[in-house]
């Protein structure tokens, strides 16, 4: 513990503060948007002309959450790559003996398959949700079908419970996965 201990903290660099405040920005969907993104040109022509905030009330937290739906999604190539790469650098630091390189490397590489871990157990639980009945999707395009729905009780993007629909539609990020695969089983189902 004591050689972990002193190549890890650094107590000139902050280290365990610095990541306590990465982890505090990812965990409030407040992270630094990418230099030259287009999120972050938005933001700063919101910046520079206030009424723009009027068409784009919020910019970074929505380009966050979406960024952490994408992150876990399944059908994201770059989760796989991403792992890949990470596990083959830690087992070449691991053969080249580099102990701190093989730990940072593992880490990534952790990071990452629980990331794809995650996203695979979401879509997985929502489909079964939506096959089951349990969770519904946007409903039917067609005016007169969603007001007979509504009619009933329906409401879109809720879980049915009995004979009663509780909203999902503020519990970001998992009611994106929701929406989504209720979606998805929606429109398979109607096809």
């Amino acid at each position: 513990l004591n050689k972990l201990v002193a190549e890890e903290w650094n107590p000139q660099l902050g280290a365990i503060g610095a990541e306590a405040e990465k982890m505090a920005l990812k965990s409030t969907w407040q992270e630094t948007l990418n230099r030259g993104g287009p999120t972050r040109t938005l933001q700063e022509a919101a910046k520079k002309h206030p009424w723009m905030r009027l068409i784009f009330p919020f910019i970074k937290t929505p380009r966050n959450l979406l960024k952490f739906v994408g992150d876990r999604a399944p059908v994201n190539p770059l989760i796989y790559t991403e792992y890949h790469n990470a596990r083959k650098a830690a087992k070449e630091a691991l053969a080249q003996g580099a102990d701190q390189a093989y730990r940072e490397h593992s880490r990534v590489a952790a990071e990452a398959l629980g990331r794809l871990s995650t996203g695979i157990s979401l879509v997985t639980l929502s489909s079964y949700l939506a096959y089951s009945g349990v969770i519904t999707g946007a409903g039917p395009k067609n005016g007169a079908a969603r007001r007979n729905l509504q009619a009933s009780g329906w409401q879109p993007y809720s879980f049915r419970i009995g004979d009663n629909y509780i909203s999902y539609a503020r519990m970001e990020p998992i009611s994106t996965f929701l929406g989504l695969m209720a979606d998805v089983v929606e429109i398979s189902n109607h096809t």
